[in-house]
């Protein structure tokens, strides 16, 4: 999922009070949210939190703790990568909060 929309579209297909998500940490990290900014926005969605469970209660703690796990595992990917000698890192680009391109195999992207 790349957008709170398409978060929202797959959630709304859910039916019943049975069927609410509790916000958790990978929830958070799977919105693709870039700033604090639109994390409080997505909060402010009333659509988008009548999906959850009430029972949740997201901060921007946890958007800062989910934003921190990206981080740190675009890292890890790069590090690995960079220690195999068929990868090409020297096009890397970021074209979105968790897509990594650029990466080449084997003269291969």
């Amino acid at each position: 999922m790349k957008t709170v929309e398409e978060l929202h579209t797959v959630l709304e297909k859910q039916t019943g009070a049975s069927n609410l998500l509790p916000v958790t940490q990978q929830i958070i990290a799977s919105l693709g949210i870039t700033s604090i900014e639109e994390w409080t926005k997505a909060l402010e969605d009333k659509n988008l939190a009548a999906l959850f469970s009430h029972e949740s209660t997201p901060t921007q703690d946890m958007f800062v703790f989910a934003q921190s796990l990206i981080q740190k595992a675009k890292a890890s990917v790069i590090d690995h990568l960079s220690t195999l000698a068929e990868y090409d890192l020297s096009e890397l680009d970021e074209t979105a909060v968790t897509v990594l391109a650029g990466i080449k195999k084997e003269g291969r992207e």
